[in-house]
């Protein structure tokens, strides 16, 4: 039994990665240390990765490995897109695939910004898919297969970034909904109670929330998950951040929290 266990892949979907691109696309999106795919397989995996993110804006990498050595899956995922800086700067659009061979594991790590779109839960069902594939040891069709499923959730968004005035949202009538806007907040008053989320909660909760004062009358609602309590202190503790979000209603004002960058 212990053999047979031993010989399948598993699967684990963790948490998120907050990082920045540099400005450079990556140009080898598929790294295949482990050795699992063919010359010609390897071309069409990254031609299919370039063009998502040609689309999209998304970064998303591939990487396969032996082992990660003396590192935990996370530590080891978490330095890998760290290093390669995945992802569109502010709204966080990464995503890493690490494919570890030799403990027959399948990680999926995405941005901030991704979340929202590809959940833990989404996450897991992906790589339900892919197993089957991989228990045959038909490697590229079980990746195309994941590929695929990941592209056809984020290619329903508009990733394009949308420069306002948060005073400017009272007047958007629908215009911005559904789409990405970057704004300057202050909190002038430096307090704001937030529930700050806890590793139990799940990831989506109603009350991870915060109001954005926009004048006397008027606040936006910023919903954030529970992975983004850092985000959230620091909007609500320095002077001057810049947010990105999503547009979720126009009236009122509901934002999704995908970044933020300090003054």
């Amino acid at each position: 039994m212990k053999k047979k266990i031993a010989k399948v892949f598993s699967f684990l979907f963790i948490l998120s990665f907050t990082v920045c691109t540099s400005g450079k696309s990556t140009i080898y999106y598929l790294n295949d240390d482990a050795g699992l795919f063919k010359s010609n397989e390897r071309q069409i995996i990254n031609n299919k990765l370039s063009t998502i993110e040609k689309q999209t804006s998304l970064q998303f990498v591939v990487w396969t490995v032996e082992s990660t050595k003396d590192k935990t899956l996370e530590e080891y995922s978490l330095e890998i897109a760290q290093t390669l800086e995945v992802g569109q700067k502010g709204i966080n659009n990464g995503i890493l695939m690490l494919i570890v061979f030799g403990s027959r594991k399948i990680r999926i790590e995405v941005g901030y910004g991704i979340e929202w779109i590809l959940s833990d839960k989404k996450s897991q069902k992906i790589i339900q898919e892919i197993v089957p594939y991989f228990k045959k040891k038909d490697y590229f069709r079980g990746l195309i297969k994941g590929i695929d499923l990941i592209d056809q959730q984020i290619s329903k968004y508009d990733w394009q970034i949308n420069t306002i005035n948060l005073i400017e949202s009272l007047c958007l009538n629908g215009k911005f909904k559904d789409k990405i806007v970057c704004f300057y907040y202050a909190n002038k008053t430096g307090k704001n109670r937030y529930k700050y989320p806890l590793p139990t909660d799940d990831q989506f909760d109603k009350d991870f929330k915060i109001d954005l004062v926009i004048d006397n009358d008027n606040i936006a609602v910023l919903y954030y998950t529970k992975y983004m309590g850092d985000f959230v202190n620091e909007i609500v503790t320095a002077k001057k951040v810049k947010i990105h979000s999503r547009v979720l209603n126009t009236s009122p004002l509901e934002l999704q929290l995908l970044g933020v960058l300090k003054d």
